[in-house]
């Protein structure tokens, strides 16, 4: 069944949700109509199944190199830089799902696919505030958002090529700001 999550994935990608449809996904993973139906009844069943795989697949996608430069430095060249293919892959799910928000089952599962996409960056986060790289209260979204928004950004939206020159500034940037302070919860932080 993994074959159909990860053909679900592609086609998904590449014509959005709204044209997905089971015989896309059957023809391309190579089984029958039937096969996915009788595993998952709806369409949004099928994406809901798909996006979760996916966000398994990515949960150890952030090393532990001892620093969280290192960190996100490793994280943003293996998914933005060094797989064009997965990179083509999430362009086109961003693009493929900001264009259903008006949806309100799928906006849900795309704020779900959100919160697991982040968890490893969140501890990543984390592991840096316990050694003392960051103060404590540092808000982890706060460090992620203005680090891996204008990333997706670029590449989703305007099909720019990554460039790890512009991610090592923005993550120097982002970190400067964190450790200051500027990252935390509370009064200065909100």
């Amino acid at each position: 069944m993994s074959d159909v999550l990860d053909a679900t994935v592609d086609v998904l990608a590449h014509g959005g949700y709204a044209k997905l449809s089971f015989d896309e996904v059957a023809a391309k993973a190579g089984v029958s109509r039937t096969t996915v139906y009788r595993r998952w009844a709806t369409k949004h069943d099928l994406v809901r199944a798909a996006l979760l795989r996916l966000c398994e697949a990515c949960a150890s996608a952030v090393p532990d190199t001892g620093t969280l430069r290192g960190d996100l430095l490793a994280f943003i060249r293996t998914r933005f830089v060094e797989d064009r293919r997965e990179r083509e892959r999430s362009a086109g799910l961003l693009r493929a799902l900001m264009a259903e928000f008006e949806d309100q089952e799928l906006l849900a599962l795309a704020r779900l696919i959100r919160g697991q996409m982040q968890q490893p960056i969140i501890s990543a986060v984390e592991r840096a505030v316990a050694r003392g790289e960051l103060p404590a209260g540092t808000d982890p979204g706060l460090v992620m958002d203005p680090i891996f928004a204008p990333l997706h950004f670029r590449i989703a939206v305007f099909g720019e090529e990554p460039d790890l020159g512009y991610a090592e500034r923005l993550v120097d940037v982002v970190l400067a700001g964190a450790r200051s302070g500027a990252g935390s919860r509370g009064p200065r932080g909100r």
